[in-house]
């Protein structure tokens, strides 16, 4: 893209062929991005992306700044509005509480969390991450074993319940076993996300049998919008 777009930037310096306009994406293909944007008025196809970083999605609506070049138009990026995604950011939360979990259903560990709130963008999608380390203890019998379960709530501008949206992180066997257990997830529209304000919430259960003990310890949870 900076070959294409600096060499042209220079020649038309200080001329009226540098303009900047504000643009509507009309329709986008999120494999190839395929795409069809107004821009005041005319409808253009295939309009050139300046792409930095995480790539962004784009939806039908979105409105976009866009720089023009003489008749070339370049996309730079999406117009977002205080309150309303331009604080859209990558969120992270730790928590290093050791502690043993006794319920069989999902609930707050006794130093809860991690969580951590983000704005969803149009796109409606974001990378969820998420780990702990967990540990069974007692009796090193192969019939006597415990399971724990980390999940995900999605709270907010959505409703997600744990286990659903998210995939759950998790560790099964006998007494003696530890290890840190992770998982990654895009979770996206279809999985029930909504634009807005979303709180991603880690929850945990416990399924063991009568001589075990299942503890967590360090516990960490990203979310990327995008």
């Amino acid at each position: 893209m900076a070959s294409v777009l600096v060499p042209r930037l220079e020649q038309a310096a200080q001329s009226s062929d540098v303009g900047w306009h504000t643009g509507v994406i009309q329709s986008w293909d999120e494999i190839t991005g395929l795409n069809t944007v107004e821009i005041a008025g005319t409808v253009f196809n295939n309009v050139l992306v300046l792409s930095t970083g995480a790539p962004q999605a784009y939806v039908p609506g979105d409105v976009v700044i866009v720089l023009r070049m003489r008749t070339q138009y370049f996309i730079m990026g999406k117009v977002r509005e205080p309150g309303y995604g331009a604080g859209e950011r990558i969120a992270s939360d730790r928590v290093p509480h050791w502690q043993q979990i006794w319920s069989d259903s999902y609930t707050q560990a006794e130093a809860p969390g991690p969580e951590v709130t983000v704005y969803i963008g149009s796109s409606r999608r974001a990378l969820v991450i998420h780990s702990f380390e967990a540990v069974v203890s007692g009796d090193v019998v192969i019939t006597q074993w415990g399971r724990i379960d980390q999940a995900v709530q999605i709270t907010g501008a959505s409703s997600r319940p744990p286990g659903t949206a998210v995939t759950n992180a998790w560790l099964k066997g006998v007494g003696g076993i530890e290890s840190t257990v992770s998982a990654t997830t895009l979770v996206t529209a279809a999985d029930g996300l909504e634009q807005g304000q979303n709180t991603f919430s880690c929850l945990y259960r416990s399924d063991r049998s009568p001589n075990q003990t299942t503890s967590i310890n360090n516990r960490v949870l990203t979310v990327i919008p995008f």
